[in-house]
């Protein structure tokens, strides 16, 4: 089973992102100046967005736990949740959404998405990860709403998105045993 506890430093003591983390500055996703909403992110990879000269707010709503809090509490965040992103609504819309294991607790998941599709602008990207039964949340949690590929895949589709891809990835490296589904959607407009 995933462990959070055993990844979130690395040995100089910064946060540690994961592979699929890094993918989108592999990918090209983020350059400087892009406004970029990373949704239940825990502030891992806000910080390297910050970093990189993004301009990223975390909309998040925020854990008890006290080091989750001391360390998104400096970072650019909004306490809400996607389901309510109604203080979000008539600012100016984000060229990037990232979504890293926080859809699959989304109590209305098509809501959720739709609500990310209004923020995104034409053009914009969704990227995110849902993990794979089993691998970071027991399958029969209660707290959980898995899905499959296609049903990913469906789930994008109906608001308007187009998926430019889904796949197997890990958390840890690019030959780490998967425990998610990568996936990226763009938001119809212009590029």
């Amino acid at each position: 089973m995933f462990n959070w506890a055993e990844i979130q430093r690395r040995a100089d003591g910064k946060i540690l992102l994961l592979y699929r983390h890094e993918r989108i500055f592999n990918e090209g996703l983020v350059r400087p100046g892009m406004r970029v909403l990373d949704v239940g992110g825990w502030g891992v990879l806000a910080r390297a967005l910050l970093e990189e000269g993004a301009i990223c707010t975390i909309l998040d709503t925020f854990s008890e736990d006290q080091y989750y809090s001391e360390r998104v509490k400096a970072l650019p965040h909004i306490v809400g949740d996607i389901l309510q992103a109604d203080q979000l609504w008539g600012q100016e819309q984000f060229d990037v959404i990232t979504c890293f294991e926080m859809l699959e607790h989304c109590t209305d998941q098509s809501r959720g998405v739709e609500n990310m599709y209004v923020l995104l602008k034409p053009g914009g990207v969704l990227v995110g990860t849902f993990p794979i039964p089993g691998t970071t949340h027991q399958v029969d949690d209660p707290s959980v709403t898995f899905l499959n590929r296609e049903e990913l895949r469906d789930l994008l589709t109906a608001v308007g998105f187009t998926v430019l891809m889904i796949e197997e990835t890990g958390s840890m490296t690019k030959e780490a045993e998967p425990s998610s589904l990568y996936f990226k959607a763009r938001k119809p407009g212009k590029e």
